[in-house]
């Protein structure tokens, strides 16, 4: 198993955050150490997806939530199959980060939010989706 810490702190670096901002941060939930190369791929791809939020808003935003483990999802009420699990506990072989902007900056994103998801397509690839409240 490869160590993927030091390439999210690289690949963070230009948003002003680490790897650990990754990692819902209890005891028992493991970080890019430990991760399998499949998770870290997502993972990495997610993280290109919030530069291209970030461009479109003008400000990066602040990861909320990343990955999880069952323990941690617990705590916090996750979906039994949460994509925040990431291969664990029954999670699906996907990963999932909640960001979050300070007020009135997320307006841009709002006023077109059924282009988000064409946006990520375009940055990373992947097919997303644009979950609910305030937050993408």
């Amino acid at each position: 198993m490869k160590n993927f810490t030091e390439y999210f702190d690289w690949l963070m670096s230009g948003l002003g955050m680490s790897s650990s901002a990754l990692v819902a941060g209890c005891e028992e939930c493991d970080g890019p150490e430990a991760w399998p190369e499949s998770r870290a791929v997502v993972y990495a791809y997610l993280v290109i997806a919030i530069y291209a939020l970030a461009r479109e808003v003008g400000v990066v935003p602040v990861i909320t939530s990343g990955y999880r483990c069952g323990t941690c999802n617990e705590r916090r009420d996750g979906a039994t199959r949460s994509r925040h699990l990431a291969e664990t506990s029954g999670g699906k072989p996907y990963g999932a980060v909640d960001i979050q902007w300070e007020a009135g900056k997320i307006d841009v994103l709002i006023e077109n939010l059924d282009q988000i998801p064409d946006l990520i397509r375009q940055a990373t690839g992947l097919t997303v989706g644009v979950g609910g409240r305030p937050r993408v």
